[in-house]
């Protein structure tokens, strides 16, 4: 028996499952029209070679491609270890950084709006046709020349005072090298957070406010309230924003090991071995993202 309380919250369930399943259905549609049978192809191309005399001919190999990349391309697991080392690099700092600005953006102060957008702009700039047009511009391509020839430091920044004033500090040097990292980096940690940041803000919105005026009453400070109220609420949104931004820096345009596999694939026609680095490619992907997401799930659960 329900009583009349229970069948309204069953009511809404449902109705916010039938609209997860509303906003899901696209993807799951284009999933298996367009994406699922590519890939079933290239993993059976992975374990093959092409041989092109008048026609594709396939021919059986085995693991050989996958022997070639780990036994024999010593080039490729050079690239693979730069790859998941600036990767390893990268996530903490970008993480940080969209959760500070998160919590800094869902205050309530003038100008706030603008400061989304600003935030934003770089997540609308560097999608869709914009790259495009912008790797077209001759005039911008020149002035990026220009600062290059000068020395590029409009894209760098000169950390070694400041580095020199940390270790003076008795600061760990591994520390203080990974400080001055995302220094170096910060145009690229900006360019990259603006979706987290995004997500950690309606995060932050969805926190009942009572609970932090009943901290406050028992005299919790705001540092206090951020470690037992802010960051175990939004755990679920830490999660998603660890998974997007590990595959964005694995799957990213620049990434050499993405160069590398189309460089097989469309200059050099290897199409087998291609596959292969690819394939490999995504299980490393998904052996990152199980350890990420496996030490959230343990931090999580010290605030059950």
């Amino acid at each position: 028996m329900k009583f009349k309380g229970q069948e309204k919250q069953s009511l809404l369930i449902s109705k916010r499952e039938r609209q997860g399943y509303f906003f899901t259905a696209p993807f799951a549609i284009g999933f298996f029209l367009l994406i699922l049978f590519p890939m079933l192809k290239s993993f059976i191309y992975s374990f093959n070679t092409f041989e092109f005399d008048g026609s594709v001919k396939l021919i059986f190999c085995g693991l050989e491609n996958y022997r070639r990349a780990l036994m024999v391309d010593t080039e490729y697991r050079q690239l693979l270890l730069e790859t998941v080392g600036n990767m390893a690099l990268s996530v903490p700092v970008i993480l940080v950084f969209s959760m500070i600005v998160a919590v800094f953006l869902n205050n309530n102060f003038h100008g706030r709006s603008a400061f989304q957008i600003i935030f934003f702009i770089p997540v609308i700039v560097s999608s869709g046709i914009i790259p495009m047009l912008f790797e077209n511009d001759i005039i911008r391509n020149s002035i990026i020349n220009a600062a290059s020839a000068a020395g590029d430091k409009v894209s760098s920044f000169d950390t070694s005072g400041m580095t020199t004033m940390l270790l003076d500090f008795n600061l760990p040097s591994t520390l203080v090298k990974y400080l001055m990292y995302a220094i170096a980096n910060i145009l690229e940690i900006v360019n990259s957070s603006g979706i987290q940041i995004l997500v950690f803000t309606m995060g932050l919105k969805a926190i009942p406010r009572q609970l932090y005026e009943a901290s406050s009453i028992e005299g919790a400070t705001g540092w206090e309230n951020f470690w037992k109220i802010t960051l175990p609420m939004i755990m679920p949104q830490f999660i998603v924003n660890i998974t997007y931004t590990v595959i964005d820096a694995f799957v990213n345009n620049t990434n050499p090991i993405m160069e590398s596999i189309n460089t097989y694939n469309y200059s050099k026609f290897d199409f087998g071995y291609a596959a292969g680095l690819a394939w490999m490619y995504f299980v490393i992907i998904l052996v990152v993202l199980a350890v990420f997401t496996g030490l959230s799930n343990l931090f999580s659960r010290r605030y059950q």
